[in-house]
């Protein structure tokens, strides 16, 4: 019988304890669903954005070439191409024993692979 009471008085702390957690209720310090408030400086165009920005200029670097058919890959700046994959906007469409060819906006761009520099070619 004492254990029991024992038991139950722990139930008893135990239940108002963690029900002294939920007493206080979270408020909102703002609303929300309004918006934001934007200042006019925000809203206006910075000069720099106006004028158009030129893409970087595609440097690629021929590390290894795979002739396996319709598998061919090409390992271009450390990232392995499958034949027909895009990077940079460039799709691979031939592999060689030490070249890659690929096109974009129908121009044509050779790289090899050469122990001192890569040689870009491009054909017309």
């Amino acid at each position: 019988m004492r254990k029991s009471v024992l038991y139950f008085l722990a139930c008893l702390c135990s239940f108002c304890v963690l029900g002294s957690e939920y007493v206080q209720t979270i408020r909102v310090l703002h609303d929300p669903f309004q918006r934001p408030a934007i200042s006019q400086k925000s809203m206006a165009v910075p000069e720099t954005a106006k004028t158009p920005v030129q893409p970087p200029v595609w440097i690629p670097q021929l590390k290894a070439t795979l002739l396996a058919g319709r598998n061919s890959m090409a390992n271009v700046n450390g990232k392995v191409i499958k034949l027909g994959e895009t990077i940079n906007g460039y799709k691979l469409i031939k592999v060689g024993e030490r070249s890659a060819i690929f096109v974009k906006n129908k121009q044509h761009k050779q790289i090899t692979i050469d122990d001192e520099t890569n040689k870009q070619n491009e054909i017309n």
